[in-house]
């Protein structure tokens, strides 16, 4: 824990040294939301059909859908980064050398990502919240908790996997860009995922976050039982069994690999 909060205070030390970065972020949340709003002004109301699952409204139903989606995102490409960074640096087969375990550098590496990430979100959410009032008298909290921590863990073994590719093949890394653009299509994340073709409809059902967000807004907005989400939490933690040990096979695999092929050092 202790070499988990050195590295937080590390990169936190470092972001906050540069403050236009940070100011820029927080207006970039902002705009975003924004410009979320006035398209649910332009075109909401006549998307109500599609939307009535998921409590009726456009606005609430994307800004979830962004805020979840560039929470999950980082995950994605986090371990990839930072695998990348020591590459380049030249550092990462020292790195494996180290009595600390390459596991554990890696995710204390992630830690600040994770912790920034969390605040976007939360700037996404809150300024949205200010502009619609939500009525979350009702939130299922105990769902939504379940939710986000079964959605992290599978898209951290997809970005196990994602990391991999780097170790493996040194530049180039297709997957991060495939999960990503298939997940924005797909996904339900700017749109319901029942207004796509029913062959479209087939594949999102084996992206981790169609059901994450369709979960997640039935719990925050149709303020949905525990029951009610338990199928699309029962496939949370499916893939969550799946892709975790696939992951962590994949990556072991990806380091012994380029160890015995003396590539290791290599960019």
């Amino acid at each position: 824990m202790s070499k988990i909060l050195a590295f937080v205070k590390k990169d936190f030390l470092i972001f906050i040294s540069y403050k236009v970065l940070f100011v820029t972020q927080i207006l970039e949340s902002i705009m975003t939301v924004l410009v979320f709003f006035f398209i649910s002004k332009l075109f909401g109301i006549h998307a109500s059909s599609y939307l009535k699952p998921y409590g009726g409204e456009y606005f609430p139903f994307v800004l979830l859908g962004v805020s979840f989606f560039t929470y999950l995102s980082t995950t994605l490409s986090v371990f990839s980064q930072k695998i990348r960074s020591e590459q380049m640096a030249g550092t990462l087969e020292a790195i494996f050398t180290t009595p600390t375990k390459f596991s554990t550098i890696l995710v204390s590496s992630a830690s600040w990502s994770f912790i920034l990430s969390s605040f976007t979100a939360f700037i996404h959410l809150g300024f949205g919240f200010l502009l619609f009032s939500p009525d979350l008298a009702n939130i299922n909290i105990i769902a939504c908790i379940l939710i986000i921590i079964l959605s992290l863990v599978s898209f951290s073994a997809i970005g196990m996997i994602s990391g991999s590719f780097i170790i493996l093949f040194k530049m180039g890394n297709p997957l991060n860009w495939v999960i990503r653009g298939v997940t924005s299509l797909l996904g339900g994340v700017y749109y319901p995922v029942e207004v796509l073709p029913q062959a479209l409809k087939n594949v999102s059902l084996f992206l981790p976050i169609t059901y994450s967000l369709r979960a997640l807004r039935g719990a925050v907005f149709s303020k949905l039982s525990f029951m009610e989400l338990s199928g699309d939490i029962f496939m949370l933690f499916v893939f969550c069994v799946v892709l975790l040990p696939v992951s962590i096979i994949f990556f072991n695999y990806a380091v012994a690999r380029t160890k015995r092929e003396g590539r290791l050092g290599f960019y």
